[in-house]
């Protein structure tokens, strides 16, 4: 996040300020290969695994390469929230880096702000539950 916008959100917390996700989320392109402990080809593929301290990773499958878009970030992003929904999680982390690394290796350019609403955007729309007449 740049300085900018942590500046801009007075009252969000942020991991400088020792705030630890209880979920983190991290994105990558599909393996040429599969690997076990990575996701799949498929959009939208997702691995779980523990790391220190009792956290969860999320490993988010963005496909193969040669498909990364923006559109792919946000149906990525809404398997994740899809997930997210279901778990009872309280809070997620995402790292952003690793969508700016997939768009590097994919070569497409992108800017971090354009990959993070995408990201977001998905997310919101994946967990999205209607519920009015239940």
């Amino acid at each position: 996040m740049s300085e900018e916008m942590q500046a801009s959100s007075p009252g969000r917390l942020h991991a400088e300020d020792g705030w630890q996700p209880e979920i983190t989320a991290r994105f990558q392109l599909a393996p040429q290969t599969p690997e076990p402990g990575l996701p799949g080809k498929n959009v939208g593929d997702l691995v779980v695994t523990s790391a220190a301290g009792g956290s969860l990773v999320v490993i988010v499958s963005l496909g193969k390469a040669e498909q990364f878009s923006l559109e792919i970030v946000r149906k990525a992003a809404g398997a994740l929230g899809k997930w997210l929904a279901s778990s009872g999680a309280a809070g997620l982390g995402i790292e952003l880096d690793t969508l700016l690394d997939a768009a590097e290796t994919a070569g497409k350019a992108a800017a971090r702000e354009d990959l993070a609403e995408a990201a977001l955007t998905g997310l919101r729309l994946g967990s999205y539950r209607f519920g009015q007449y239940k």
